[in-house]
């Protein structure tokens, strides 16, 4: 394991210094996975040695169950999903934003994360490698609405096997003359989360969280991180509660 300094890097991906300003923080690097942020609160040499052990297992999606799977039965409800290892060490594999906002969710407690190969993050070849059904896997989508030269931005929480009606619910949802995809870059920058692992928790202030009510079926759904190195597991109830979120029918079909 190696810990060095973050180098220069935009000032939103800094988390503020006792000035309030952005600042470094070190970097857990564990094998060939991408750098992850590591809060002051969990150093590197602190993290405990299970989780660093799950880490640097040679191939995560493999790692002993049993356990693991009783503990998350136990303590939320949730059965396993897919050949992954789901831990509530969650910190050191969520992006800031993601971070920042279950400490301060109530049903954050709730919430399990697990490593995976970032090259794997997009939904087909995630599902096939993990084994995870396409109905508990959930994508969620930025969407870009324009009239009279503003832009306002939702997300859109829907299961992998449907698409987002974009030009339909959504573009009337947000007022809207023009609705389309945000582009990578702008998703990328507004929401400080990585291309292929944007998810519903931790986004930025004002933004509605549309659910499609399918997503609610299931017992968990497997949501993004933040990052492409990981996943989030929860029961579906819990994203109506974050802040504006709301169940839109016919969102998705």
């Amino acid at each position: 394991m190696l810990e060095r300094p973050v180098p220069r890097r935009p000032r939103w991906l800094r988390p503020p210094t006792e000035n309030g300003r952005g600042g470094t923080f070190p970097f857990l690097v564990v094998g060939d996975q991408v750098p992850q942020a590591v809060s002051p609160a969990h150093h590197a040499d602190t993290v405990p040695i299970t989780q660093v052990d799950l880490l640097a297992h040679p191939n995560p999606g493999q790692h002993p169950v049993g356990d693991v799977d009783i503990h998350l039965v136990q303590t939320t409800g949730m059965t396993s999903v897919g050949t992954l290892t789901w831990t509530s060490a969650i910190e050191p594999l969520v992006a800031l934003p993601v971070a920042a906002a279950l400490a301060d969710w109530p049903p954050a407690n709730q919430v399990r994360a697990a490593p995976i190969d970032p090259a794997l993050a997009d939904t087909a070849g995630f599902c096939a490698r993990y084994d995870v059904p396409l109905e508990q896997s959930a994508n969620c989508v930025v969407i870009a609405g324009r009239r009279a030269g503003q832009t306002s931005y939702a997300a859109c929480v829907i299961l992998a096997t449907t698409r987002a009606d974009v030009n339909g619910v959504v573009r009337r949802l947000l007022g809207a003359r023009k609705a389309s995809f945000a582009s990578m870059d702008d998703a990328v920058e507004l929401t400080r989360m990585e291309h292929g692992g944007i998810t519903p928790i931790g986004l930025p202030a004002g933004w509605p969280v549309l659910i499609d009510p399918a997503v609610l079926d299931p017992e968990s759904v497997v949501i993004g991180s933040g990052l492409r190195h990981s996943k989030l597991l929860l029961p579906p109830k819990l994203l109506t509660e974050l802040p504006r979120a709301d169940v839109v029918e016919d969102l998705a079909s």
